[in-house]
């Protein structure tokens, strides 16, 4: 988190510029429209803003407190709350439909990995749906510009999710042409 406080005007300058098309089309695929979506690790607010305008009732959470202000700035009519994975302390439990976590868990240790999705699929309604993408880091101390980014075989996080009780609707791979990235991205329903 201190890496986005130090430099969040840079971060938010860099997501404007992309524009996660997949990202939308699994959103638009797998969440129920109407509900409301709890985005874990909103930033800026650039996801909240899309969810919002597409026809989802939109909370955005962060831990960066210069990032929820910018997304405050730029989005003063969606709700933003600062909380953090992976305990989620001010969300209340099955409150959220459909929960977005996207680039988040990359960056949390692997020993918290059981926590956070203990947490997301806490707040998580009965049969509504969590969407997960993250990637790896291409260097080999896991870290870029000071954030970690925590190797985590898919596997890992399926077995996770369904041992706690969701199920797996969903794992696709895709490369963000613009920086070359693989991401995973991952779809349960609780």
């Amino acid at each position: 988190m201190a890496s986005y406080d130090a430099n969040y005007q840079a971060v938010a300058k860099l997501h404007h510029l992309l524009s996660p098309t997949w990202l939308y089309e699994l959103i638009t695929k797998h969440f129920s429209k109407g509900n409301v979506v709890l985005d874990v690790g909103c930033g800026t607010g650039r996801d909240c803003d899309w969810l919002s305008l597409n026809g989802y009732l939109t909370t955005g959470v962060d831990a960066s407190t210069g990032m929820l202000n910018l997304a405050k700035d730029s989005y003063p009519n969606i709700s933003f709350i600062q909380d953090s994975l992976p305990k989620l302390t001010t969300i209340k439990t099955e409150q959220f439909a459909n929960v977005l976590c996207s680039a988040v868990i990359m960056h949390l240790p692997e020993d918290q990995l059981e926590e956070t999705a203990t947490n997301l699929l806490r707040v998580t309604e009965i049969g509504g749906c969590v969407l997960i993408t993250y990637r790896g880091s291409p260097s080999d101390d896991n870290r870029e510009s000071g954030k970690l980014y925590t190797p985590l075989a898919p596997n890992t996080l399926i077995q996770t999710f369904e041992r706690l009780g969701a199920t797996l609707v969903s794992h696709a791979q895709n490369t963000e042409e613009e920086r070359g990235h693989v991401w995973n991205n991952l779809v349960f329903r609780k």
